[in-house]
Parts: C-alpha cells; sequence; structure tokens
C-alpha cells in the first residue's frame, strides 16, 4: 500500500495532538524531548525520559538530549542515524526526516499509540526526576 509523506503541518498536528504539545515549527523538537516522547509511547519506560534535559537551551543540552533518544532507538532497534549536531541546531530538513521516521514507525507498529499513551502525565514523573514504572493492572474480578 502506498502512502504519501504527510507534510510539515500535518506532522506537527499529529505530534501535537499525541503529545498534548502546542509546537508551531518543525524545528522545535531540536531538543530532542518531543521525539523522545515519541519513543516513550511505543517503548514505554525504554527511555530515560527523567534524565532529559527538559529546557534545553544550548546546543550542548540539546546534543544530550539526542543521545539518550538515539541509545534508546538502537536499543529499540529502531534502525534510524540521527544526525545530532544538524538536528540540535534546528535544521528544518533533518527534524522533519526524524519526525517522518517516527511518524511512519509508529504509524505501522502501534498505531493506537495515541489510545494509551498519556503524555503529560509521563512528562509530569519525568521532569519530576520519577524513572517509568508499570502501572498497575486492575485486580481481576471472580
Amino acid at each position: 500500500m502506498n502512502r504519501r509523506a504527510l507534510g510539515r503541518w500535518e506532522l506537527l498536528g499529529w505530534l501535537n495532538d499525541l503529545l498534548c504539545l502546542d509546537l508551531s515549527k518543525v524545528e522545535e523538537g531540536a531538543d530532542g524531548v518531543a521525539y523522545s516522547q515519541l519513543v516513550d509511547a511505543v517503548f514505554p519506560g525504554k527511555i530515560a525520559l527523567h534524565k532529559l534535559l527538559w529546557n534545553a537551551r544550548t546546543q550542548d543540552d540539546r546534543l544530550k538530549n539526542l543521545r539518550i533518544l538515539e541509545k534508546a532507538m538502537r536499543e529499540c532497534g529502531m534502525n534510524k542515524p540521527i544526525p545530532a549536531e544538524k538536528i540540535a541546531s534546528g535544521s528544518f530538513p533533518e527534524n522533519l526526516a526524524l519526525l517522518q521516521f517516527l511518524h511512519t514507525y509508529i504509524q505501522r507498529n502501534c498505531p493506537g499509540a495515541h489510545l494509551q499513551y498519556n503524555a503529560y502525565e509521563r512528562r509530569k514523573e519525568a521532569m519530576a526526576g520519577k524513572p517509568w514504572r508499570p502501572t498497575a493492572s486492575p485486580p481481576k474480578s471472580s
């Protein structure tokens, strides 16, 4: 089945909806935080969100976040090289390519990720420095 690649506005809408964000430009993903949460939506707990610099302002801070992302993607079998320097510098084409890759990956492997992922709560936990813990399953009735 051939699908056309989504454009920047469609991708931003999808990203904002899935992660409860309000990004206005693809380049705002340069800090790696949103991309990291996308990986977390598909592989809960496989990326150390609590180690991210949530208010990354400098190139070094963004690179640190992107290294965390790259490591998690590699460990999860998402074999996509990340041009971290270009992404961290805010390069539109590089940020768009990574967002397109993540969108395609999620749509193919976990299309219902948005139904199960509570992006706001995960951000809140991670920003408080709490590592991921699986939620307890509800007790089974007899």
